[in-house]
């Protein structure tokens, strides 16, 4: 079976060929970020600062759905968390957390 980081490798060879990049531009946006933890819908990446988060979520993120799902062979979501000020395994919590909640239908109706 074929493990994340396996998965992170053959789609960053998609992504670098999709988006035309050398490999001191890959190097420089992606060579850092790792795929740590890949759920049914979602692909939870690692990136070291909040700079690079930002440039990935706001330039690249489709860009990276798009090679993911080339290889995983349907879409996933991405999720980019940058370990600068907390760790991934917080951030991670927080977003499966946040995940969760919208999942759920709301409880609002009142019975009387």
């Amino acid at each position: 079976m074929t493990n994340e980081n396996e998965i992170w490798e053959m789609a960053k060879v998609n992504l670098q060929k999709n988006l035309n990049f050398s490999d001191i531009s890959m190097n420089l946006w992606f060579g850092s970020m790792v795929l740590k933890v890949l759920t049914e819908n979602t692909a939870y990446f690692s990136i070291e600062n909040d700079f690079k988060q930002n440039i990935i979520n706001t330039r690249y993120i489709d860009d990276i759905k798009a090679a993911m799902a080339e290889i995983l062979g349907f879409e996933a979501d991405a999720v980019v968390l940058s370990t600068e000020k907390d760790t991934f395994e917080n951030k991670l919590a927080k977003a499966l957390c946040n995940e969760k909640e919208q999942d759920e239908p709301e409880n609002n109706a009142a019975f009387v």
